[in-house]
């Protein structure tokens, strides 16, 4: 297995460089590791006009100077989360993502190895339709933070991905979801929680990160890293923050609601490179979300040495423990604040908890999660194709 083929509806491009960042980083990492890696990113025109700029094929370089061919096609698209009369549109962009995904695959001089979508809806339902269209084995990761299934119908869901190889979760959470639903047999679906690049995620100098961002340096800080909305659970820290004692609240985001309060000293939107450095000028992390497939955000200021603070839900089992975080309820503001307020109060816990934040961010890098997923990828393709041609050999009688 050489040559992989991403199918994604969205990819980071000149109007949304920051758009799964994430995504694109584990294309350059199975590039770097040798593999030919291409990614067909469908456009709906009608949803931007602005994507009719983009040229239908793009090159990209990784760190490493590997390559990755990108395509563009224009398509149609209703989004997925904006009902339509009572409707989701989530099938109708579906089918536009698949069919302008086939016509750049049948132009291939040469058919990829395996195709690889991310998230369940549109992607991963694409993928497995373009599996049956061109025989080759198909792959998702399942990873969103939503109910793809209800959008879909369960037993639709089934009959759509009961050819696909194999489903990358990134949560035990995630994975007992679709199992449970009764769409996806158990051993289809294997956890890998994400990562993040060892190499940037670290931790800085404290002193040089808060002058990087004109911060005070002999402060507590709280830091908050994500989107600034209900789900992420903005409001409820600044809630939370209004009765802490000796710390101040630093937040690096954007979205519909706005961080307040006089300990709330800044509030921003930042750049992914900034992060590592805005981790590193924190003392502690808090983020009670709602849901989460796997949070990004929580293993990047892990591998940034912060303890942390976050919802007590299952999302978070696989990368959070006791060492290094304190589990709350995301809704229950008087339990973020008691958490802050212990962790503010007590040097020493944050120092352990420090130091077992690095320790087990250690085993969430991607470039082990890659070389994981690529494993697992090989083991399933001789599954899938054992399968084949057993299901090829009773349509024979």
């Amino acid at each position: 297995m050489e040559n992989i083929c991403f199918v994604v509806n969205k990819y980071p491009n000149e109007f949304e460089p920051y758009m799964l960042v994430f995504l694109q980083q584990l294309a350059w990492e199975f590039a770097d590791m040798g593999k030919k890696v291409t990614v067909i990113c469908p456009l709906p025109v009608n949803l931007n006009r602005k994507y009719l700029q983009i040229p239908y094929h793009t090159r990209e370089y990784t760190e490493k100077k590997k390559s990755i061919d990108i395509y563009w096609p224009k398509t149609a698209g209703l989004g997925q989360s904006h009902y339509v009369l009572g409707r989701s549109p989530v099938g109708i962009t579906t089918f536009f993502l698949e069919k302008a995904a086939e016509r750049v695959i049948r132009s291939f001089t040469e058919k990829p190895d395996v195709i690889y979508g991310h998230f369940m809806a549109p992607s991963g339902i694409a993928v497995a339709r373009l599996s049956d269209t061109f025989k080759i084995p198909a792959f998702f990761a399942l990873g969103e933070s939503h109910n793809t299934i209800e959008q879909f119908g369960a037993e639709r869901a089934k009959e759509e991905l009961k050819d696909i190889a194999g489903v990358i979760a990134v949560s035990t959470y995630l994975k007992r979801w679709i199992v449970d639903a009764g769409v996806l047999e158990d051993d289809k679906v294997e956890v890998f929680p994400n990562g993040i690049n060892g190499d940037r995620f670290r931790k800085y100098n404290k002193t040089y990160a808060r002058d990087y961002f004109g911060l005070p340096k002999n402060e507590v800080l709280v830091g908050f890293v994500g989107a600034f909305n209900e789900r992420k659970g903005i409001l409820r820290v600044c809630e939370a923050m209004k009765t802490v004692r000796g710390a101040r609240l630093i937040c690096a985001g954007k979205g519909e609601q706005s961080p307040y309060g006089d300990n709330c000293i800044f509030a921003k939107s930042l750049k992914p490179e900034e992060i590592p450095l805005f981790n590193s000028a924190a003392d502690i992390f808090v983020l009670p979300t709602l849901n989460e497939g796997c949070s990004n955000a929580i293993v990047e200021a892990m591998a940034c040495g912060l303890p942390i603070i976050s919802s007590n839900r299952a999302f978070n089992d696989d990368i959070l423990d006791a060492e290094c975080s304190i589990r709350v309820n995301p809704v229950d503001v008087d339990e973020i604040h008691e958490a802050i307020q212990k962790l503010v109060s007590d040097p020493i816990s944050r120092e352990k908890m420090s130091e077992a934040a690095i320790k087990k961010a250690e085993n969430l890098t991607l470039s082990v999660r890659a070389q994981n997923i690529l494993a697992y990828i090989e083991n399933r393709i001789g599954v899938w194709e054992s399968e084949n041609t057993d299901r090829n050999r009773r349509k024979k009688f």
